[in-house]
């Protein structure tokens, strides 16, 4: 005979370990800094032009260099960037780009 409270704690091993694989997943596709940069050309068609310590980066887009500026937050499971870029000869803002990193990409949020 099976005790019921042992089958309880059997399916509720079960759940836990199911939360646990799902939450490695998410943990493990949090979407890097490379994969923005790869983001950000494929749909805005910004490129990352060069980056050095003290200027930052550069980015470039139908010959025009930009910087960018801005923030990311970055959590276990998912990642954040309000990002915004600015044309470096008349350091007018060009884009203002808000994404959330999620399962490996970027998806842009309003």
């Amino acid at each position: 005979m099976v005790d019921g409270s042992n089958r309880q704690r059997s399916t509720l091993k079960k759940w836990l370990l199911a939360l646990g694989m799902i939450m490695l997943v998410f943990v493990l596709l949090n979407p890097t800094e490379g994969r923005y940069h790869s983001w950000l050309e494929r749909e805005y068609g910004i490129t990352l032009e060069e980056y050095n310590y003290f200027d930052g980066k550069t980015f470039v887009k139908d010959g025009e260099r930009m910087y960018e500026t801005g923030h990311t937050r970055n959590a276990l499971f998912f990642t954040i960037k309000d990002m915004e870029y600015y044309d470096m000869d008349h350091n007018e803002l060009v884009y203002e780009i808000r994404t959330v990193g999620l399962l490996g990409t970027f998806f842009e949020r309003k």
